[in-house]
């Protein structure tokens, strides 16, 4: 067995993954992006609620001027001590309301990079077999270090090598001097440090 097995296997309920995304029904094309974008929720946030508030919306807004805005579908996953996706949907109907906290607690990044990075895993999987080309991209936007994760370092770095070898962009956005290196630390190569501003 090599030690990407447990990640690189993917078995998912097709009527579960239509659930809670976008059905084929309602795609339009053979081409689909979806963006997973992870939004950190933490007290430690509370300094970055001005520049997290407008990035959501700035996103929404670039997004639907896009000439290819009906392909793209976007899950918002926001997270603390555990997280909450919208799962894949129109960028129309994408929430920009910040902050959302889920338990106020703290960074739990590990368990949602296993969790949600699995779950845009699941999906592009189901769109491509159903013969869409797929385009993916997870973006992280966090203040810190993990703090609260039942997940290790190295099982949320094998899904995002997972992710890697299936061409899904993964970048992170990091908020103030103690986010500085987790990127790094993870094994995403891409990462744009903010302000508060």
């Amino acid at each position: 067995m090599n030690e990407f097995q447990e990640y690189d296997e993917l078995d998912y309920d097709p009527s579960a993954i239509e659930d809670t995304n976008s059905s084929i029904d309602e795609l339009d094309g053979e081409d689909v992006t979806l963006m997973g974008l992870a939004i950190d929720n933490s007290g430690s946030m509370t300094f970055y609620i001005g520049a997290m508030a407008d990035a959501l919306a700035s996103t929404k807004q670039a997004l639907e001027a896009s000439k290819n805005a009906e392909e793209i579908r976007i899950s918002r996953i926001d997270f603390d001590n555990e997280s909450v996706a919208s799962g894949y949907i129109p960028v129309s109907d994408m929430d920009t309301t910040y902050p959302k906290p889920i338990s106020y607690g703290g960074t739990a990044i590990y368990d949602m990079i296993v969790k949600d990075g699995q779950a845009m895993r699941e999906y592009r999987k189901y769109l491509r077999e159903n013969g869409y080309r797929v385009r993916a991209v997870f973006a992280i936007f966090t203040d810190g270090e993990d703090m609260h994760s039942t997940h290790s370092i190295q099982e949320a770095k094998q899904v995002i090598d997972a992710m890697a070898r299936e061409e899904i962009i993964t970048v992170m956005i990091e908020f103030g001097a103690e986010a500085a290196g987790v990127a790094k630390a993870l094994g995403i190569s891409k990462s744009i440090s903010c302000g508060s501003t």
